[in-house]
């Protein structure tokens, strides 16, 4: 913050507070006017409120809301957000109660004499609000925008996409420059689901058309809705694991743990081209480690089902090492060759009468996948 532009932000703030109104360009007549204050309202974004909990600290939140119909190009948020500003000032005036109040009122200088200066490496190369990745609901206002330097948006147009893919209709304003770097802002039609935010909620963002330097460009992006208030199922970090001749490998903190699955190495010929899978097969929120192959599902899991050597009727597979392997399913001998012609196919849950519940949002816990982590 620069003190000088503060300073003179708070002599505007308490001039629109005592004359109970906004100008840019105050006359001179004006109660409390000097200098000071004048420059500042000429140079900064600028409020005043009776009452109103977007106004309050510093009218950050209405600044970025930019929700009147009088600032649909969001010109205050443009300035908040414009890369090359180096410095900013802020006064505020806090609410005076009486019969005749005077208003809290608040300037936020944001023209810092660094405008067209070079624009310094952003996350992105655009600037939008709401941006890529997470966000908190409370900061997911009405209008959307998408700002980039000297891009004409008058060709462009905006899709969005929900969690489940369907369209969000939305509205595009008119295209409005002179407000920090050139933008497009559209107003979507309820993007989130009704209720309470109980889960994330991803919004597919996608913009083409857009015009820069004589070529046409599309930007793709994601925006995470989430509620802090809100705790998500956690999600422990993945862990290396290779599966390579009837081994798995699997690194535990610093440690390797290798698992020796009897049955490969004892009958080779009764188990061909095995296919190493992983899920949560016992709902404890791990993976687990496995096997398909001839009709059989093979697993670590020590769950209350038959050992493997039971389950195929080979006695000779039941050596101490294969105490630890468990089945979690098999066909009968007769129906090897039809499930070995088969595509596997795993679920978090299975509802009966073969109706697949499936995994909503695939996590480490609680999540089978046929997909193998590298032979």
């Amino acid at each position: 913050m620069n003190s000088t532009f503060s300073t003179k932000a708070q002599k505007a703030a308490l001039m629109f507070s005592a004359n109970r109104t906004l100008s840019h360009n105050p006359p001179s007549s004006w109660t409390f006017y000097n200098a000071d204050a004048a420059e500042a309202a000429s140079n900064s974004n600028i409020c005043y409120q009776y009452s109103g909990v977007y106004f309050l600290p510093g009218c950050i939140d209405a600044y970025m809301r930019d929700d009147e119909s009088n600032n649909s190009a969001v010109g205050h948020r443009r300035w908040i957000l414009y890369p090359q500003t180096q410095q900013m000032g802020t006064g505020d005036v806090s609410l005076t109660p009486g019969s005749q109040p005077y208003p809290y009122a608040n300037a936020l200088w944001v023209f810092n004499g660094n405008w067209g200066a070079t624009r310094p490496s952003t996350r992105d190369e655009f600037v939008a609000w709401p941006p890529p990745g997470y966000v908190p609901y409370q900061t997911l206002y009405s209008r959307w925008s998408f700002s980039y330097p000297q891009a004409d948006f008058q060709a462009a147009a905006v899709t969005m996409r929900d969690s489940i893919g369907a369209t969000i209709p939305l509205s595009i304003a008119p295209i409005s420059n002179g407000y920090g770097e050139n933008t497009i802002v559209w107003t979507p039609v309820n993007p989130l689901p009704a209720g309470v935010l109980s889960q994330d909620a991803p919004i597919d963002v996608r913009i083409t058309g857009v015009s820069i330097g004589g070529q046409t460009r599309s930007y793709s992006y994601r925006v995470t809705v989430f509620d802090p208030a809100v705790a998500t199922p956690f999600a422990p970090f993945e862990r290396l694991g290779v599966y390579r001749s009837g081994r798995w490998i699997l690194v535990m903190s610093t440690a390797a743990v290798r698992l020796r699955p009897a049955w490969i190495a004892t009958s080779p010929s009764a188990f061909r081209a095995p296919t190493p899978l992983r899920g949560d097969w016992n709902g404890d929120g791990k993976d687990d480690v496995g096997v398909y192959a001839d009709g059989f599902w093979f697993s670590t899991t020590r769950k209350q089902v038959r050992t493997a050597a039971s389950q195929t009727g080979n006695t000779s597979l039941a050596g101490p090492e294969l105490r630890r392997l468990w089945a979690i399913g098999t066909a009968t001998a007769g129906h090897n060759r039809y499930f070995r012609e088969r595509v596997l196919v795993l679920g978090r849950r299975w509802r009966r009468r073969g109706t697949a519940r499936g995994a909503s949002r695939p996590s480490l816990g609680g999540t089978a996948s046929t997909a193998p982590l590298r032979r």
